[in-house]
């Protein structure tokens, strides 16, 4: 960042980590914000189609001449810093940030939505000071690295705060508020908590999510998004919430109901997001316990009476044993493959798993991506239900051909 003139610094930044709904989170502030009139820069990760997706202005991918040009520039830089001994190799994300903060500053962005990758005190992105650290829900994910505990894995969430930074946080567990609240006043950050602000009440239908936000002024208003699930009208909520933190401390004017009208033209794909209809194809990233249950919370309330056919891959390093017990409730069938990532898991080692809950009659393991799609779609019928979910690299992968 030294090489590139450290164009971190010349940009105003709203930061944002959690385990599930940073991305969602991220696209709802970008749209609220671009209609308000804000020119907007958006980091986010992972994709699910190309790279580009990554790195956004106005919710509009980098264009691929300018990713080549800014790789040709930096790539060089990072190989100089390696062979002179000055730091380790930087990683592809932290290549891929510095390049979007370049980016960023070269086209002029009034603010940047900049998420983490994973945790938040180390992560690549922690190198800024923000106008705003947004917290999304905490649960576990990637323990391999931020542990099982959950109050470590806040802690690590934490990172982000900065002193006198105000923070703005989701729903969370009470052992996640309290450690978010320790950080926050032992940096002399004001904190706000959504939960203590909004408890709406989420109406859902195959078109997305309805709910009634009670703005800080009493205002109350009507919001629609696209997004389908009561976890995605959370995070719509706190979009909203962290737009008024972000008016209340700095000299922004955010008009509510500009910002809310936004919201309606949020997309955001692989999330609950219904592909087709008769029969039902639905692709979800879910691949952590808290993405899961969300899931299934979705399921339950869309089509309560139903069970689907479960297109699943996963990572070997998810907590595929207890996602199994937690989804086969809902499931009639399941056809098993393998995500297109080195860390996949052996679609027959999960297939154990699911022969503990259904019979293995029901159960089909296709290793091939492709093959396993061609013989889902030849065996549905117009009741059915084909939920593909476990991994958003196999999500990515299907959604390109499906």
């Amino acid at each position: 960042l030294y090489l590139l003139g450290n164009p971190e610094r010349d940009l105003k930044i709203i930061h944002i980590a959690g385990t599930n709904g940073k991305g969602s989170t991220s696209a709802m502030l970008t749209r609220g914000l671009m209609e308000v009139g804000y020119k907007v820069g958006t980091y986010t990760s992972p994709h699910l189609f190309s790279i580009r997706e990554r790195i956004k202005i106005d919710d509009i991918n980098i264009d691929e001449e300018e990713f080549s040009s800014l790789m040709t520039e930096i790539v060089p830089l990072v190989d100089r810093l390696s062979n002179k001994n000055i730091c380790r190799h930087p990683t592809f994300f932290e290549t891929i940030t510095a390049l979007a903060f370049k980016h960023f500053r070269d086209k002029g962005v009034d603010i940047v939505i900049l998420e983490t990758g994973m945790g938040g005190r180390f992560d690549a992105t922690n190198v800024t000071y923000p106008l705003l650290s947004v917290i999304t829900h905490i649960d576990r994910d990637h323990i391999n690295f931020l542990g099982y505990e959950i109050t470590k894995i806040a802690e690590e969430k934490c990172g982000i705060i900065k002193g006198g930074i105000p923070v703005v946080t989701s729903y969370q567990y009470k052992e996640v508020k309290d450690v978010i609240q320790k950080f926050a006043l032992y940096r002399g950050s004001p904190f706000y908590f959504l939960e203590e602000h909004n408890k709406a009440k989420f109406q859902l239908s195959v078109d997305g999510t309805s709910f009634s936000y009670n703005a800080l002024d009493g205002h109350v208003y009507d919001v629609e998004i696209p997004l389908i699930g009561i976890h995605q009208g959370e995070n719509a909520t706190l979009a909203i919430y962290a737009s008024e933190i972000l008016s209340l401390h700095w000299d922004y004017n955010i008009p509510l109901e500009l910002f809310i009208s936004g919201l309606k033209k949020v997309y955001w794909p692989g999330r609950f997001q219904i592909i087709r209809k008769n029969p039902y194809i639905i692709t979800d990233g879910a691949h952590n316990l808290d993405g899961v249950r969300r899931l299934v919370e979705t399921l339950k309330y869309l089509f309560p009476q139903k069970k689907v056919i479960l297109f699943a891959g996963i990572l070997k390093d998810k907590e595929y044993k207890k996602i199994a017990e937690i989804i086969t409730p809902y499931v009639k069938e399941v056809i098993l493959t393998t995500p297109e990532s080195e860390r996949a898991l052996d679609p027959y080692i999960f297939a154990e798993e699911f022969e503990k809950y259904i019979g293995r009659e029901k159960i089909k393991v296709i290793p091939l991506p492709l093959d396993a799609l061609n013989y889902a779609k030849k065996h549905l019928t117009s009741e059915d239900i084909l939920l593909i979910t476990g991994s958003l690299y196999l999500v990515g992968k299907i959604e390109k051909v499906i």
